[in-house]
């Protein structure tokens, strides 16, 4: 046990643009705000072998607000109480990190053409705060006012950390029964703020995850290299994401250096 928590450790620390907080740090939070949760618009195959295309506004909608539980409900289980996300949300300060989105306010689109795309759960906007350590900007830097509106966040809903993911889903296609069928990995990068906005946890990947992501468990056909998104199996895709979602959270958590305490009940995330 020890042994794998010395290897965890060491895979964190050696992670692009790591920084790994304090097991005991962690120990003194007891509650956590999901602040920010975006997920990379672009879906590949982990082998880089096509692309999930023509997913639909609502679909998307759908797998984000399906990651949103699947995380509020891992921070959970790992012991800390998770502050409702609506509460989150109706603080005035949260309206300091919107900016203009698409009209359906469904859809985040980076600055320019170079940066990352990425959609949402209604009402969240994409959050990133840079470190000395990361040159590129993604998401949407935090300035000195935005620090301040962290804070305040924080206080008005008493949490003592607030916890930002960004979710790269991909695809991973394999052969049965002479048919080929596809399973979703998901590979999460996570920011943990402390009480002023400071990064105490920084871990940003930008890939499928190699062997650490979540996957689903169950799978479904696909045709071509590209995967042409059918609306016809709109609920099937849908559970194959929450599914590799949930692996994901629950994957990440157990990588963190935290004592595990017993699980407090999540309060409802949309009343």
């Amino acid at each position: 046990m020890q042994k794998s928590l010395y290897l965890t450790l060491f895979i964190l620390v050696a992670a692009c643009n790591s920084v790994v907080v304090e097991k005991a740090k962690l120990q003194k939070v007891h509650n956590i705000a999901l602040l920010s949760l975006f997920i990379s618009e672009r879906i590949p195959e982990v082998r880089g072998q096509g692309v999930i295309r023509k997913m639909d506004p609502e679909a998307k909608l759908q797998i984000a607000q399906d990651a949103v539980t699947a995380f509020h409900e891992a921070l959970s289980q790992a012991g800390w109480g998770v502050i409702s996300t609506e509460e989150v949300l109706a603080v005035p300060a949260y309206a300091t990190f919107k900016k203009p989105k698409s009209q359906t306010g469904r859809v985040g689109k980076a600055d320019n053409a170079f940066e990352d795309r990425y959609f949402l759960p209604q009402g969240f906007d994409a959050i990133w705060l840079e470190t000395g350590a990361i040159p590129k900007r993604v998401g949407r830097p935090l300035v000195k006012n935005e620090r301040d509106a962290v804070s305040e966040v924080l206080t008005k809903v008493q949490a003592d950390t607030a916890a930002i993911f960004r979710i790269q889903f991909c695809f991973r296609t394999f052969v049965r029964d002479s048919q080929e069928r596809a399973r979703i990995t998901a590979a999460a990068s996570l920011q943990l703020l402390d009480k002023t906005g400071k990064v105490v946890h920084n871990l940003d990947r930008r890939d499928c995850g190699k062997d650490e992501r979540g996957e689903s468990r169950g799978s479904i056909g696909v045709a071509g290299e590209d995967w042409i998104y059918d609306p016809m199996q709109r609920e099937n895709i849908r559970t194959l994401f929450r599914q590799a979602a949930e692996a994901e959270a629950a994957r990440l958590m157990d990588s963190l250096p935290y004592s595990t305490r017993p699980p407090k009940p999540a309060e409802p995330l949309f009343n």
